[in-house]
């Protein structure tokens, strides 16, 4: 699992081009990333995928046929969906592990936490894609990967130990310490008379003191109970008493830490950072298969793009309308959608475009690079169809602020 994706072929050796600071504005990527969820952490990861293209054609189909399976499938996304949950636990989980202040004992209760999350999570993903009949090559192997683990990690006792192990962790409440004291009565070495499952509460510590002091109780020869471990502590420092326990209580939870781990240590190779290091990629295809659900709801066009080769240098574009217009419309504005047919190809490699202020120049100029964008990406486009060959990059010069001027236009902007 450690070198799979959902965005490329295992051991893909495609090359990467993130977009630039004009593309990035022109193409108003900010307001395609807000429209598609309100969560900075989906924005900013569905961003960093989106701009960062590739020419590679392997990798294009690959993406396009797995959007396809998440478009085609709502269970798919909505199990999915809570997946996210666990795997964002799992996410902070991971955080927590790498916090070298935290105690022994706290970081074995993490363990098993991010060990149950992991569980938890193979078992959704394999009981989801056994029950839907998806194609792509990317959820065939998520599918494959699952089924192997599943089946050969022996979840049942996994599972088994996490609840035995985490009730042991959790068992200890208190522990019943004694304290040895010199002709000074100053505290010389502590040892533990009990563990306990309980937690202490006698609060009649202070009156039985006072009894002893007053001569009403005789002082007690040996201890109360058989001491089952004792550990002799130098008392050093300005409060010997709080080193000492510490020594004590320290000692003790580090024994029970060791011995739940060397259970643990049959179950080295279980985690769960492999699905955490998915979860951008499963978020970038559902929130936008969530679109195009809602683009499709208002009879809006949209295909999957064909890829041809990169040395044809071409493209056929069909009915092909902005991805914002398509937004706006999805989200209940009232707009009268014009699309447009566009080739490129040895007979034609460049359009004079030409028409009124307002009259949709910079909108469908507009509308070729996003289709691109989204192609080279995988997703769908607004359109009745696209062929086309992958770009190696997406460059604009657009004279205004595209995000500025989609509702008035350039001249009611500058007016403005």
């Amino acid at each position: 699992m450690e070198n799979f994706s959902l965005l490329h072929p295992t051991n893909s050796n495609a090359s990467y081009r993130a977009l630039n600071k004009q593309a990035l504005n022109d193409l108003s990527v900010d307001y395609i990333c807000d429209a598609l969820t309100k969560e900075q952490y989906e924005r900013n990861s569905i961003k960093q995928l989106l701009i960062n293209i590739t020419d590679d054609e392997e990798v294009i189909k690959y993406r396009c046929d797995v959007f396809e399976d998440f478009l085609r499938f709502p269970k798919l996304r909505d199990d999915l969906s809570a997946l996210l949950v666990k795997l964002n636990d799992l996410r902070e989980i991971e955080r927590f592990q790498k916090d070298t202040e935290a105690s022994s004992l706290w970081q074995l209760v993490n363990r098993l936490r991010e060990m149950d999350g992991y569980v938890d999570c193979i078992t959704r993903i394999k009981n989801t894609l056994e029950t839907i009949e998806v194609k792509s090559q990317g959820l065939l192997e998520l599918k494959k990967n699952v089924q192997s683990i599943y089946n050969d990690s022996g979840f049942p006792e996994l599972k088994k130990d996490i609840i035995d192990t985490l009730a042991k962790a959790q068992k200890l409440k208190s522990i019943t310490l004694g304290v040895n004291l010199d002709d000074l009565l100053r505290p010389k070495s502590v040892g533990v008379i009990s563990l306990n499952d309980k937690e202490f509460t006698d609060s009649g510590i202070l009156k039985r003191f006072m009894k002893f002091t007053n001569r009403d109780s005789e002082l007690h020869h040996g201890t109360q109970q058989d001491i089952n471990h004792t550990m002799n502590s130098s008392l050093t420092g300005a409060d010997p008493m709080s080193d000492a326990l510490k020594n004590v209580v320290t000692d003790i939870l580090r024994r029970t830490v060791n011995d739940i781990k060397s259970m643990l240590n049959r179950y080295v190779n279980v985690n769960g950072y492999s699905f955490v290091s998915l979860m951008p990629e499963i978020i970038f295809y559902i929130r936008f298969a969530e679109l195009c659900d809602k683009m499709k709801k208002k009879n809006l066009p949209l295909c999957k793009a064909e890829v041809l080769p990169k040395e044809d240098r071409n493209c056929c574009l069909r009915d092909i309308y902005n991805l914002k217009l398509g937004i706006k419309s999805a989200n209940g504005e009232n707009l009268d959608i014009v699309t447009n047919d566009i080739d490129f190809n040895d007979d034609r490699r460049i359009y004079i475009l030409t028409g009124p202020n307002r009259g949709g120049k910079t909108t469908i100029t507009q509308a070729v690079g996003l289709a691109f964008l989204l192609a080279q990406n995988g997703i769908y486009v607004p359109a009745t169809q696209m062929k086309f060959s992958p770009c190696d990059s997406i460059f604009t010069h657009f004279p205004a602020d595209e995000n500025d001027t989609v509702d008035l236009g350039r001249l009611g902007e500058e007016s403005k």
